[in-house]
């Protein structure tokens, strides 16, 4: 599988990552996303955080319209839990710039703490300060 989506440290994170070879049709990424937010519903407003890894990502490939549809996936989320924190780690400078602009897509009223970062390292250390120091992230 290119990507995973799994619960993590008792259900207060919930830990993306994408692998080398990831599926470069964005609907069926998209889809995937739709159905696991709805599939877990109910776990939703306990999630305290959200680590999307890609450190080990193929260049993603994103028109403007998938970022913007993203976006939108982002609002259904947050009219469920609007205090996540989300810690992006995209080493690959093409993937952090697209990852940025979701990031500064995302309406204030979220009320969603977003970075994106290009080292991993950075990025654990961020989410540790905002989250809490005890969590393993995996």
């Amino acid at each position: 599988m290119s990507y995973q989506i799994n619960f993590a440290d008792n259900g207060k994170g919930l830990i993306f990552k994408r692998s080398a070879g990831a599926a470069v049709n964005t609907s069926d990424f998209e889809k995937a996303i739709v159905r696991f937010f709805q599939e877990h519903k109910s776990a939703l407003a306990a999630i305290r955080y959200v680590y999307l890894d890609y450190t080990e990502a193929d260049k993603l490939k994103l028109a403007m319209e998938d970022i913007l549809r993203f976006v939108e996936i982002a609002k259904i989320i947050a009219m469920e839990n609007n205090q996540l924190v989300v810690a992006i780690c995209a080493p690959d400078f093409d993937n952090y710039c697209i990852t940025k602009k979701w990031e500064v897509h995302l309406p204030d009223e979220f009320g969603w703490e977003t970075m994106a970062f290009r080292d991993q390292e950075e990025t654990l250390e961020w989410l540790r300060k905002l989250v809490q120091p005890d969590l393993t992230f995996t």
